[in-house]
């Protein structure tokens, strides 16, 4: 099969097949960074975040992401960011 018609067969980008059938991608790279927070962990952070905004201390974006990571902080993640974790983290 080619690779112009295993794009369309498969519905995936012609240039990104073509990329990785020349091995400039390593097959077994992630295809999305590690999650910072576990399921439970996450969980936990949001119903903290939706308890509060229901008594009326609503978070903007910006908070959350601050309020993120300092949860992670005091879980004893690590955590790049100075202040705030970045969307992608969660």
């Amino acid at each position: 099969m080619s690779v112009y018609k295993a794009a369309r067969v498969y519905n995936v980008p012609e240039f990104t097949l073509r990329y990785e059938t020349k091995n400039n991608v390593d097959l077994e790279c992630k295809p999305e960074p590690d999650r910072l927070f576990t399921y439970k962990e996450k969980m936990k952070l949001a119903d903290n975040i939706v308890f509060l905004a229901n008594i009326g201390y609503g978070y903007s974006v910006t908070d959350v992401r601050c309020v993120a990571a300092n949860y992670a902080r005091f879980l004893g993640k690590t955590v790049n960011a100075k202040g705030m974790l970045s969307l992608d983290r969660f």
